[in-house]
């Protein structure tokens, strides 16, 4: 994958870099680099200055290196648009398949503001991220406790609990 070749401008696997590889960076890069035409000057200096730096492995540490004094802005680039890249297509197509579960023919006229809550809340609903408390979501909308809803899901808990507060 010409994408992930750009890996081997981390310090600690730069001895691997070839030309050819350095060639497919550049076509790879070329059209996001802030100037694509010193890229391969820019990689010879890279290499030079970090040859002996064995001990930077990754991305984040080597993107660190690359900024300071502002002197590799193409390979800056370069390791800033590695680390955008998602490692899986898991949660795009954990994405897509709650649209296509939640936008049925039924609900054609729901909102978007609407549709991306209920899609949030579709896709996170396996983590763990703590219980929600249907008791403080009527209570936000609700404080009186005077609503139609509270009086249908939960109406002692609504009433005691606006008691307890």
């Amino acid at each position: 994958m010409p994408v992930m070749t750009a890996e081997l401008l981390i310090p600690a696997k730069i001895l691997k870099l070839t030309p050819t590889d350095v060639d497919a960076i550049l076509k790879e890069y070329e059209r996001d680099l802030p100037s694509s035409m010193n890229f391969i000057q820019e990689v010879d200096r890279w290499t030079d200055d970090c040859k002996d730096m064995t001990d930077i492995k990754t991305l984040v540490s080597a993107l660190n290196l690359a900024k300071v004094g502002n002197m590799f802005p193409n390979i800056t680039t370069v390791f800033e648009l590695l680390l955008t890249l998602p490692v899986g297509s898991c949660s795009c197509e954990r994405s897509f398949s709650a649209m296509r579960r939640l936008k049925t023919w039924q609900r054609s006229t729901m909102g978007e503001s609407r549709f991306n809550g209920l899609a949030l809340m579709n896709i996170h609903s396996n983590n763990d991220v703590g219980h929600i408390d249907p008791i403080n979501v009527l209570k936000r909308f609700d404080p009186t406790g005077h609503l139609r809803i509270g009086r249908l899901f939960c109406e002692s808990d609504v009433k005691e609990s606006a008691r307890a507060d």
